[in-house]
């Protein structure tokens, strides 16, 4: 039988385990309120931004061959994967199911004999890869200076795309991220970045004949496509941040209810075995004073 002692040092340490899981869990909601606001505010310049490009891109005198962002890839065309999860763990399953889908697509790559290499954005997302997939790795690093503005984090990442893109380091980018549904429902994504994917022609609208474009559209066409790429990186990341929090939230809301369960039981077997010591030891007791 565990003794008594040992019991009570399980209770404490669990109840101060169910504290810190307590305060995580407010934390992450805290933040997941926040993250949540960051990406409605954000979400109005996204979709405002897409329903210009489209604008631009439904003109009549907007040329798009030659377009370098616009062409399609090759046949033998090189990927580059970039994979965006979480800089820190607690989140359940939340990097984990990322990672599952980049793997079922680098596997898919590798079948077809694709030359790919892979960019992680977020240090558990590079732990995870670096076992299997690590040679596949960018070998430049890119350095952020824990900026915490979304659009110059998403320019940041955009340029060093770019950067790449300019130095035919690759013809096709695909990019992972979570989109985020509920607390409860987290979903990996994939994107293409590159080509961009070109926007269908549609019925001018008479509010769209109203816009005047100087200088003329297609001068910076290539300028917009940029920029255009800025504003889905930015979703990205912030939907992966908001689905983090969501993760993380549900992750320690668990934990908390689970150490609460254990606390009980770890209380009703200290309270057992503390009735039969004392029972143990009135037995003793009365047992002695019949030998007297």
């Amino acid at each position: 039988m565990v003794s008594l002692k040992t019991l009570r040092t399980r209770i404490r340490t669990v109840q101060e385990t169910q504290k810190i899981t307590t305060a995580m869990m407010l934390v992450s909601g805290s933040k997941l309120r926040k993250a949540e606001t960051r990406y409605e505010e954000a979400e109005v310049f996204i979709k405002g931004f897409e329903t210009l490009l489209k604008d631009v891109l439904t003109l009549e005198q907007i040329d798009t061959v030659g377009v370098e962002l616009l062409m399609p890839p090759k046949e033998n065309a090189r990927h580059l994967i970039i994979v965006m999860t979480s800089d820190r763990g607690l989140c359940g399953a939340f990097n984990t199911v990322i990672i599952r889908e980049v793997k079922n697509h680098l596997k898919s790559l590798e079948e077809e004999g694709k030359t790919f290499s892979i960019l992680p954005w977020g240090r558990k997302g590079r732990d995870l890869l670096r076992g299997n997939w690590g040679g596949y790795f960018l070998k430049e690093e890119m350095v952020l200076n824990n900026e915490t503005n979304a659009f110059k984090k998403a320019n940041f990442l955009k340029d060093h795309i770019m950067n790449l893109y300019k130095r035919d380091m690759f013809d096709v980018c695909t990019f992972f991220y979570s989109q985020f549904y509920s607390v409860m429902s987290q979903v990996p994504q994939k994107e293409q970045l590159i080509p961009v994917s070109f926007f269908p022609r549609e019925e001018r609208s008479p509010l769209q004949s109203l816009r005047e474009f100087e200088p003329d559209p297609s001068l910076f066409l290539e300028s917009f496509l940029e920029m255009y790429l800025s504003t889905r990186v930015m979703h990205g990341m912030l939907q992966t941040e908001w689905s983090e929090q969501g993760a993380r939230m549900m992750a320690m809301d668990g934990a908390t209810r689970n150490a609460k369960e254990m606390t009980q039981s770890l209380q009703l077997l200290y309270n057992r075995s503390r009735q039969a010591t004392i029972t143990k030891e009135l037995i003793e007791i009365i047992s002695g004073s019949e030998a007297l």
